[in-house]
């Protein structure tokens, strides 16, 4: 799982370099904000999972965990909360500086996060839910 994991990021990574030499800048502008966008879906997706495959079980984030100590509405807030702040972050600095290496370097990001929420949702799936 991890080889494969750091196989797909590496292509994620060397993708849009090879994919500029042939391109017009104009055209590769379009494609890396494409990718980028596909890249916050992913994100989202992963975190949903990971959301998803946490409720109800013994949360050792306290941050995240309630009095009960399982993750709840409360954690959900709070992860909603940093996804958020994290893809606003990236949205108003992309806007602010629309080069299409920032949105090659976001979407590396989130794509990289995307996968490690995955992964840590495929462990969750695995975790007794508390009784």
């Amino acid at each position: 799982m991890f080889k494969s994991s750091m196989v797909l990021l590496a292509v994620l990574a060397c993708a849009p370099a090879f994919g500029q030499q042939s391109m017009s800048s104009e055209s590769s502008g379009k494609w890396t904000k494409r990718l980028w966008k596909a890249s916050i879906a992913a994100v989202a997706a992963g975190s949903v999972l990971d959301m998803q495959s946490s409720l109800g079980k013994h949360e050792t984030n306290g941050l995240l965990a309630n009095r009960q100590g399982t993750f709840s509405a409360q954690g959900i807030g709070i992860k909603l909360a940093i996804a958020g702040a994290a893809v606003g972050t990236q949205q108003f600095l992309l806007h602010r500086h629309p080069a299409s290496s920032g949105y090659k370097t976001g979407a590396i990001i989130n794509f990289a996060v995307a996968g490690a929420l995955s992964g840590v949702a495929i462990h969750n799936y695995g975790v007794k839910p508390v009784q």
